[in-house]
């Protein structure tokens, strides 16, 4: 939306504007106060009037008028907010003079709010009720905290610690603790005091202020922080410490928390590159993988050697959080023999998720590159991640021009790609009862036959002949990496399986390709390969329901194909009236692009479903789009409103602010003036006109309040 200055206001506007702030109605001159900074009302203007308001009769007018003068206060209106934050009694109304006192740093106001922090000052200042609760008090000595805090005023920390020793002011260490986080180094100073004095809530507290602190501010006390008995603090402080500061070196290696230990390396590794090599024996996994993260690239070869050696070690049994690191790194530390320990972390279920993602990241990325049938062959995998992984990869290949990994993607729409023995699991929780093959009845093929721990017996069906049709599994057989334990399950990799278990539900082909059609939709549906437009509409026929918006999504937002450009308007032309918004709303972008004579187009200026309709109106003539400037969605109106912007003529834009107006629709008013000149135009000369109606003049004054910056 375009947020243009508004144009100089008439005086007989700004004088009218000022009779609505005097309006008998409170709601008027409640919207009349808002509307001032909406309209861009000068402060010569507005600042007298919103001083006038701060005497109203009505509590809620004084609040609007105070919240807006905190904003646009002169340092010559300190004395104004000073005499609101002692003499009104409305709490909103002192909360928010404490606020433009503060943005002003006013000194003359500091006795007063010191006051406040400590105590209700009942015989200079003026409360509701001498009888009201606490929290009317409590509500704005946290905001006297907050402004001598924003005013950085160090000499009142003595009374911050004061307010919070209050039996009352047990809530006080947050606004306290954020105050003193705000004065520079004195105020961190305190902070650590408590650090090191109090225990419990208070402790904690301060801890987590300090930690939100920028380290900058820390800099002045690091010998301090690096010695503290709290990690989280000793890790702040490093990013302040030189990379060949030898006191880095220390904490590399000999601070009790890992995480320490890692974030001394990162700091470090630049200018001290025997930190790495010498975290990689840390006993910690999350350190060693650290240090390969951090390692220098020309390693000594025997050194270089040694690494490569422990990373597939590492890689067939480490930690979680170390298996990923080494998948990362292998393909780059040992790319002539990173391949098959990759394939074969990514076929084992057992191991952790997201260290089998990494390595299929690093698949992808090796160089040399792997060949694509490589990648193409873990669309088999039973976990959804993996799939999905290995579909951004091939979908990355397919637009820098691979012809393989194009044809994967639109196979893998089409459901083509896996054949029925492709994803075949074997059910390896049965234990090491025996296989036996004997024929069927009245069958000239064998039958497979396992009897399980429990002596079940249990039927396998044969694996069909291959045929001479390409299929995954074909290209499956070479690899070294064969998923084993596909029935257990893959949510939960860190559970170990038991010696014995019972035979569960495994994904098998039809669940996989099901799957794997919806996720190739998904991740590839709107990519500029070649040939996709007639691949979704191949799939569009056998795809499930949860598959089609993606379909059709994708359908609106491929490349044109001449070829099937025929096809693309029938299947739309079918699908505009689905019961699904969100494929009509495709089925129309689509008959648009295509065919934007069709009657279906006038449908959808009907459509129940707003964004159709606002779709719709955005390809008609200005004077069309009129007509929806009183529709009842949001979306619909605006549609209008930038129509008529971007092709109305002037009178046109002052016809739709009029129309708009008629149709008490603020909201929708103040999108238009916000754009449009000649709306704004229309607007000072509505606004001036004497004699509207309380609403009319209402419905003006709330677009324009909706206009007014935010604090």
């Amino acid at each position: 939306m375009r947020d243009l200055p508004m144009a100089p206001m008439p005086a007989e506007t700004a004088a009218m504007l000022a009779t609505h702030i005097r309006s008998e109605n409170e709601i008027l001159r409640s919207a009349a106060i808002k509307a001032l900074a909406g309209l861009g009302v000068a402060p010569a203007l507005s600042l007298p009037l919103l001083t006038e308001a701060l005497m109203d009769p009505d509590p809620d007018v004084r609040t609007d008028a105070m919240e807006a003068l905190s904003l646009s206060a002169a340092p010559d209106h300190a004395e104004t907010l000073i005499f609101s934050l002692e003499n009104d009694p409305v709490r909103e109304v002192k909360r928010a003079a404490l606020s433009g006192l503060a943005r002003l740093r006013d000194t003359s106001a500091l006795a007063r709010i010191r006051t406040l922090s400590l105590s209700r000052c009942e015989d200079h200042v003026a409360w509701e009720d001498e009888n009201s609760d606490w929290e009317d008090w409590l509500d704005i000595q946290i905001a006297a905290i907050d402004a001598l805090g924003e005013m950085g005023v160090t000499a009142a920390i003595p009374d911050l610690m004061a307010a919070r020793d209050d039996e009352l002011g047990q809530t006080l260490d947050i606004p306290v603790f954020e105050a003193l986080s705000k004065m520079g180094n004195e105020g961190v100073v305190w902070l650590l005091a408590i650090l090191q004095t109090e225990g419990g809530p208070a402790r904690r507290r301060a801890l987590s202020m300090l930690c939100r602190l920028d380290p900058a501010a820390l800099a002045d006390h690091l010998d301090a922080l690096i010695t503290s008995p709290d990690a989280p603090l000793r890790a702040r402080a490093l990013s302040q410490m030189d990379p060949d500061d030898p006191r880095l070196a220390r904490l590399a290696a000999e601070d009790p928390a890992a995480s320490v230990r890692v974030a001394a390396l990162h700091q470090a590794a630049s200018a001290q590159p025997d930190l790495p090599i010498a975290a990689l024996r840390d006993p910690a996994p999350e350190v060693q993988a650290a240090a390969l993260d951090t390692l220098a690239e020309d390693l000594t070869p025997d050194v270089a050697e040694a690494l490569v050696d422990n990373m597939l070690a590492w890689l067939d049994q480490g930690a979680q959080a170390l298996v990923r690191a080494v998948a990362r790194h292998l393909p780059r530390r040992a790319p002539d023999r990173a391949r098959a320990p990759l394939l074969t972390l990514i076929a084992d279920p057992l191991r952790p998720l997201d260290a089998r993602i990494a390595a299929v990241k690093a698949l992808a990325g090796m160089d040399p590159a792997v060949e694509t049938g490589c990648l193409t062959a873990l669309l088999a995998n039973p976990a959804q991640q993996i799939r999905a992984t290995t579909l951004v990869a091939l979908r990355d290949r397919a637009e820098a021009g691979d012809d393989a990994a194009a044809e994967a993607v639109r196979a893998a729409i089409h459901g083509t790609l896996l054949a029925e023995d492709a994803t075949q699991a074997e059910d390896t929780a049965l234990g090491d009862g025996p296989d036996m093959t004997v024929p069927k009845e009245g069958e000239s093929g064998p039958r497979r036959i396992r009897i399980s721990p429990e002596g079940e017996i249990i039927e396998q069906a044969e694996a069909p002949k291959a045929t001479g049709q390409s299929t995954l599994a074909s290209i499956l057989a070479p690899m070294e990496a064969t998923p084993e334990d596909a029935d257990l399950a893959e949510d939960t990799p860190e559970e170990a399986p038991s010696k014995r278990r019972r035979r569960r539900a495994v994904e098998g082909p039809a669940a996989v390709t099901e799957a794997l059609v919806a996720e190739a939709i998904q991740i590839c549906g709107t990519a500029r390969i070649d040939g996709m437009v007639p691949a979704l509409l191949g799939a569009r026929l056998a795809a499930p329901d949860s598959a089609q918006r993606a379909i059709w999504t994708a359908l609106c937002q491929a490349s044109p194909d001449p070829a099937c450009a025929e096809d693309l308007l029938t299947a739309a032309h079918a699908a505009h009236d689905h019961e699904d918004p969100v494929i009509r709303g495709a089925a129309f972008a689509v008959l648009a692009a295509g065919a934007p004579d069709s009657p279906c187009l006038a449908a959808a200026l009907r459509d129940p479903d707003a964004l159709i309709r606002a779709a719709a109106i955005r390809r008609q003539p200005p004077e069309v789009a009129m007509a929806h400037l009183v529709d009842d969605a949001m979306p619909a109106r605006h549609a209008a409103v930038d129509v008529v912007l971007a092709e109305g003529s002037d009178a046109l834009q002052r016809q739709m602010a009029d129309e708009i107006a008629a149709a008490e629709r603020a909201d929708t008013l103040a999108y238009a003036l916000a754009q449009s000149g000649p709306a704004r135009q229309w607007y000072y000369q509505r606004l001036g006109t004497p004699g509207l109606g309380d609403r009319a003049v209402f419905i003006l004054l709330d677009a324009a309040g909706q206009l007014a910056p935010t604090a």
